[in-house]
């Protein structure tokens, strides 16, 4: 029972959470970059993968939990960052596809643009509940 009182209750904290994105990042000067960062948990929680319309950008993804004991926790949160870089100037779509048995799934869709000096903007434009396959 507190193991599904606690998914739920993490449900509720990503529901309402969510997504985050940020400019630049460690080491980049110049702002090129950017970052989407996710929220989940163990147990149930979101997975997340990256479909892009084209290869303008390249990315990089890793995990972080909150706490170092994370292994000896049921229900562990941690977040999901993706960090995208600028390979050639130009304009795609991207989807972020979120996939949970307790929340649901979603789709995230975003507008990825890279101009002449490689500077990569993200800008989310539709989140879709989707039907479970």
């Amino acid at each position: 029972m507190q193991r599904y009182f606690m998914a739920v209750i993490f449900t509720l904290i990503i529901m309402i959470g969510g997504c985050t994105y940020t400019q630049g990042g460690e080491n980049d000067m110049k702002n090129t970059r950017a970052i989407l960062t996710f929220s989940s948990f163990d147990g149930g929680g979101p997975k997340y993968s990256v479909v892009l319309g084209s290869d303008i950008v390249s990315y990089k993804s890793y995990v972080k939990y909150s706490k170092a004991n994370h292994k000896e926790l049921n229900g562990a949160g941690y977040t999901v960052t993706y960090t995208f870089t600028g390979l050639t100037p130009g304009e795609t779509e991207m989807t972020v596809e979120e996939r949970s048995p307790l929340s649901g799934d979603r789709d995230h869709r975003y507008s990825v643009k890279v101009d002449n000096d490689m500077k990569v903007t993200i800008e989310l434009f539709e989140v879709t509940e989707r039907e479970p396959d």
